[in-house]
């Protein structure tokens, strides 16, 4: 027998208040005597009887108090597992970036391979294994094999992938499989994450296999490229930020190529626990940027970052604006930069142009009738007057406040949005049945839309409601409306790049075509094929170079960052393995735990109270 709730055993601390009281009662019976005179001459002792000797009401009310007592202790019996059902185990392992790092006994992923398959045969012949891929979305790989040697065939092939660890849906997938499943089922985890790092709910109900301990590792944690609008020269410079993660020491180097040509190399000592830049100036290259580190640590896949670096080019913009003010600090703007020419036209120019004429419109407070029937052109609306293609004046509207924003749109790059508030006055939006709200303000008690995107490449457009013009772009106060000014034309006349950069875990679809299948190369040269159909989405899992070759088309190149601050620290602090209880017992815990033996004792306590109190009644009339 065991108890779910040992703690209610202090109860019995009452049972020996019974007896004390019990005692005492007895000391201070009372005995009416004629005469105290031969009382006085008999020794104490032999009128004193000191052993205890229970009658039957204390019986009575000690098993009226100790029935409640084990009714709240839970009582149970775990019984035989003979008769169970056949056992299931379900193991999850760790997939992501991190599990790749080299300890002195080899890879930390291996050590997870080999736990895993000492745990399948170990176990009893007749245990189901079900096997769990997790990383930063679980993969169910079989449902409950007998075979041991399949199952342990599957862990042989799986690998890690370049994304960050994430275990709770993992978890919640093997909690499922455990609620469908009758019989004792155990859950194994294999991870170099902390068990103290998940939830509490998991601690007691997992068996937790740690593995890692180093924390040798030095990672490239961002690479800034971008040509930047006010300046006056061609070249500019490339930022390299690397961070030492580790306890020691580490000496290295940093190597940077722009489309295939070396830019440089430099040296470092980075002491532990430290971030540096390295700044490599005067930097004309265009084309694809590579940083790399060249050290040896325990991780690699964060040892490379991959960027792109458009060709310097003339930005054309037209205004359109009522304002002098507005053309005045565009001109300063364009004088400080040698990226920039900026044009004012009237109204009645805008239809004449053409996408070889500019690169950028900007209409400020005017209508908007009939400006967006001309050929693709970006625009930036500014507080325009009329509503998008309607002749109906647009609201304004009054103080805004910042409340939400899409901080992964690239206008926001570099910006704090809570600066740029309160602005004065807006117009209201109404956002585009394709847009992509950017800035939500806070006006009067209301949500409204302050800057919203819309089109993709040439046909690009942004409506921003709050009038940037009486921001002051050149004064101290408007220096955050001034990079959001600059941001804005950096987004709409972006050129389409010849390669894709983006993260690792990171999903897009993939245009079909009729004929042949896609094709797929990973960074490690496998090939996949895409089946013709409904667009497939395809997931970046590996960090490096991705070509998609298309039928009858020019390959698409896609580069892939690792970049995870989190997954890159991977200093672990040795644990040993955590073992719990197999969920079987829990099982029968529960349904013991609800069952009628706990209520049973309540009934039993009620019985003997009654009882007690129906005999000292009895007692009381024979007195």
């Amino acid at each position: 027998m065991k108890f779910a709730n040992p703690a209610a055993l202090l109860l019995s601390i009452f049972i020996a208040g019974l007896i004390a009281l019990y005692l005492w009662e007895r000391n201070r019976q009372r005995i009416d005597v004629p005469s105290l005179l031969f009382w006085e001459s008999i020794p104490e002792a032999t009128n004193r009887r000191n052993r205890f000797q229970p009658d039957l009401l204390f019986w009575l009310q000690l098993m009226g108090l100790s029935a409640p007592i084990l009714g709240l202790a839970n009582p149970f019996f775990l019984g035989s597992t003979q008769n169970q059902t056949a056992k299931h185990a379900i193991l999850v392992l760790d997939t992501s970036a991190s599990m790749a790092a080299i300890e002195e006994s080899g890879p930390r992923f291996q050590t997870a391979r080999e736990e895993a398959r000492r745990v399948v045969q170990s176990a009893d012949s007749s245990t189901k294994f079900a096997l769990i891929a997790a990383a930063r979305t679980p993969v169910l790989l079989n449902d409950f094999d007998t075979e041991r040697s399949d199952v342990i065939e599957l862990i042989e092939a799986l690998e890690t992938s370049d994304v960050a660890a994430d275990l709770e849906p993992a978890l919640i997938l093997a909690q499922k499989l455990v609620q469908q499943h009758d019989g004792s089922t155990e859950i194994h985890v294999f991870s170099d994450t902390p068990l103290e790092s998940t939830h509490e709910r998991w601690r007691n109900n997992v068996n937790w296999w740690p593995v890692g301990s180093t924390d040798d590792n030095l990672a490239i944690v961002g690479v800034e490229s971008e040509r930047p609008f006010l300046s006056r020269e061609r070249t500019d410079a490339v930022y390299v930020r690397i961070q030492n993660f580790g306890h020691n020491e580490k000496h290295g180097a940093v190597a940077l190529h722009i489309g295939g040509r070396a830019i440089g190399t430099e040296l470092f000592t980075a002491p532990p626990h430290s971030e540096h830049g390295f700044l490599f100036s005067d930097v004309s290259s265009s084309g694809l940027v590579e940083a790399s580190l060249l050290n040896s640590d325990a991780l690699d896949v964060d040892n490379r970052f991959f960027a792109w670096r458009s060709p310097a080019r003339q930005i054309h913009i037209a205004v359109v604006s009522p304002n002098p003010e507005l053309h005045a600090a565009l001109q300063h703007i364009a004088r400080a930069s040698a990226g920039l020419k900026v044009a004012a036209i009237d109204d009645i120019d805008v239809d004449g142009l053409r996408p070889g004429d500019t690169d950028l419109i900007i209409l400020h407070r005017a209508p908007l009738t009939g400006q967006l029937n001309f050929p693709a052109i970006p625009m930036l609306l500014i507080a325009p007057s009329t509503e998008l293609n309607s002749q109906a004046p647009s609201t304004t509207l009054g103080p805004a406040e910042i409340v939400d924003w899409n901080d992964a749109h690239p206008i926001l790059r570099g910006i704090d949005p809570q600066l740029l508030s309160p602005f004065q006055s807006t117009v209201a939006i109404v956002p585009p049945t394709s847009g992509q709200t950017v800035l939500v303000g806070l006006i009067n008690g209301r949500e409204e839309p302050l800057v919203v995107t819309t089109g993709e490449a040439d046909d690009r457009v942004a409506i921003v409601g709050p009038d940037l013009a009486d921001m002051g772009l050149l004064s101290t106060d408007g220096e955050t409306a001034l990079l959001l000014f600059l941001n804005l034309v950096d987004w709409l006349t972006a050129q389409p790049a010849p390669v894709s950069i983006v993260r690792t875990g990171q999903s897009r679809a993939v245009s079909m075509a009729e004929g042949p299948p896609t094709e797929v190369i990973d960074p490690a040269g496998r090939q996949a094929n895409l089946q013709n159909g409904a667009a497939p989405f395809l997931t970046f899992d590996h960090a490096g170079r991705y070509e998609i070759r298309h039928p009858n088309q020019p390959a698409e190149l896609v580069f892939a960052n690792f970049l995870d601050v989190a997954e890159s620290n991977i200093g672990r602090a040795p644990s040993p393995a955590h073992r719990v209880p197999v969920e079987d017992s829990h099982r029968r815990v529960e349904s013991v735990i609800n069952g009628p033996l706990k209520s049973w004792l309540y009934v039993i306590a009620a019985m003997f109270l009654l009882s007690e109190w129906f005999v000292a009644g009895r007692i009381q009339d024979d007195a």
